[in-house]
């Protein structure tokens, strides 16, 4: 495994984004969890994404059979062009057990959706944050200003909520704090050309980082294309200790409590 185990043993991590309802991890999910607990990682915030209301209704199931695995609901905006209905995506959010909406948002990479559906979505997202009081896992592919400017004039600073897999600018980090939202980062980090990602990561305030698999996606090096899964967060949870400048432990401790914070996940962060 890691270089980095034997210290992780004696620090908790939380990966604050995953899929682990995906059909890639239906043959050794098992596996997979008991990798990711031997490595640190006893949180996993399992996201639902696409397919519907059907990853929502997978992701509850899931979390309810399996300790340390903790459950958001939502549309992910690919999906936003499809008939669904804000009533369902109430009754889902409101559930005791899920910790936060979506993953939601605008993806302008991509443009599986249109721009109006993906935006009315969003919009139909946040209010039922609002109305269940629970933060907003947004996705911001090529979108990170005008997701913002939505947040904002909705008045999501009462829930705030974090930007997944960031790629925005440091600038937009600052604003997005204001409105009480954190950034996460996945593997990306430790690919040999993402230099502007690490150049952002060294200018975000440790109180505002996150830190993510997207699992089964975006794999850190040295596993780059395999399957990404939550034991591999300790590699990008090294990486962004040593941008940073600090200790692995003392990052990786101020991670993990920003992730509870911001999630209300009951976990001790050592």
């Amino acid at each position: 495994m890691s270089v980095f185990l034997s210290v992780v043993v004696e620090t908790i991590l939380i990966d604050s984004h995953c899929h682990l309802d995906s059909e890639e991890f239906k043959g050794d999910l098992d596996e997979v969890l008991e990798r990711a607990s031997n490595a640190g990682v006893k949180g996993i915030v399992s996201v639902a994404a696409g397919d519907g209301f059907k990853s929502a209704e997978r992701v509850l199931e899931l979390s309810s059979r399996r300790e340390g695995v903790f459950p958001a609901t939502g549309l992910h905006p690919h999906d936003a062009d499809k008939a669904l209905d804000k009533k369902s995506l109430l009754q889902f959010c409101s559930h005791s057990d899920v910790i936060a909406v979506g993953e939601t948002g605008l993806d302008f990479f991509r443009e599986s959706a249109s721009a109006e559906g993906q935006e009315r979505w969003f919009r139909a997202h946040i209010e039922v944050a609002l109305e269940v009081g629970k933060p907003i896992i947004v996705h911001s592919r090529n979108a990170e200003r005008r997701c913002f400017e939505i947040l904002r004039e909705m008045g999501a600073e009462a829930v705030g909520g974090v930007f997944h897999c960031y790629g925005g600018d440091s600038i937009l980090v600052r604003e997005l704090a204001k409105l009480n939202f954190m950034v996460s980062f996945t593997g990306v980090v430790t690919f040999k050309n993402a230099k502007k990602v690490r150049e952002v990561v060294s200018k975000v305030p440790l109180d505002q980082l996150l830190v993510e698999t997207d699992a089964p996606y975006m794999s850190p090096e040295p596993y780059r294309g395999q399957r990404c899964e939550s034991a591999f967060l300790v590699e990008t949870a090294a990486k962004i200790a040593e941008i940073k400048g600090v200790s692995f432990k003392d990052c990786a401790e101020k991670m993990t409590r920003n992730t509870k914070q911001l999630f209300g996940i009951d976990l001790p962060c050592k």
